[in-house]
Order: C-alpha cells, then sequence, then structure tokens
C-alpha cells in the first residue's frame, strides 16, 4: 500500500510541491519501507516461537506434577505414620493456595 502511494506521489510529485512534498521526502519513505519488509516475517516467528514455548512449558508442568503424584505422593506414604508431622506438612505443601 505504501509502495503504491508513493509511486503515485512520484508521478504527481511537482502539483505535491506546493504543499510541501519533496521528492527526499519520498524517497525517505520508500527506504523505511524497504527497511521494514524483513520485518513482517519476523513478528510472525515470534509468535509462533512464543505458543511453542507456552506449549512446552505447558508440557513440562504437567510432567511435573505428574512425578509428583505418581512417585513422590507415594513416596511420602512411608512417612504417614512414622512421621505424620512431617506428612501432614508436606500434604499442606502441596496444595495450591490461589
Amino acid at each position: 500500500m505504501c509502495l503504491a502511494i508513493t509511486k503515485i506521489a512520484l508521478t504527481n510529485i511537482e502539483a505535491l510541491k506546493g504543499f510541501g512534498i519533496s521528492d527526499e521526502m519520498i524517497t525517505e519513505i520508500e527506504t523505511s519501507v524497504d527497511e521494514f519488509k524483513h520485518l513482517i516475517g519476523s513478528v510472525r516467528n515470534i509468535r509462533i516461537k512464543r505458543y511453542a514455548n507456552i506449549k512446552e512449558a505447558d508440557q513440562l508442568i504437567n510432567a511435573g506434577n505428574s512425578l509428583l503424584k505418581n512417585k513422590m505422593d507415594k513416596m511420602m506414604k512411608v512417612f504417614e505414620l512414622t512421621q505424620p508431622v512431617f506428612y501432614d506438612v508436606y500434604k499442606r505443601a502441596r496444595v495450591i493456595v490461589d
């Protein structure tokens, strides 16, 4: 869109000079658009990486929860009778508080 506008502006540069628009200004706009072009794909790549990281974090959290539930909680049952205070503290620490 910007390139189309600058092309039209260049073909009508004489009429635009009365409004304070010069060749240099149009060239500057074209240069800015050219410098921006490589960033267009970058935003998409950053968004894709962010969602991939969120998905990986979710997987890691689920793996951690699974280890706690399937391994650690079962192992802590040993302390339920021998160390009831320790076991109670462990169980309380496992409760998520909002």
